[in-house]
């Protein structure tokens, strides 16, 4: 029976770990898509052309991949 109760008491901290994880992970989702709104709301009008417009898009493309996946630009030693 002591072994069963020790089993259970791992079992329950590795599932607060993992809500810790979560709930963490949930915060900082949120916080990148506020900042997502904020930039597109700043970014929001009209181009005066569509070189413009497409300068505007590719910022994004790769302001929005950097944050999502800041691993993949580390350079290579």
């Amino acid at each position: 029976e002591p072994h069963a109760v020790n089993q259970h008491s791992s079992k329950c901290e590795a599932l607060i770990s993992r809500t810790k994880d979560f709930g963490n992970t949930y915060e900082l989702i949120q916080s990148k898509l506020s900042s997502l709104r904020e930039r597109l709301a700043a970014a929001d009008g009209l181009q005066p052309d569509i070189l413009a417009k497409k300068s505007q898009s590719d910022q994004f493309r790769v302001r929005s991949h950097k944050n999502c996946c800041p691993g993949l630009h580390q350079s290579k030693l």
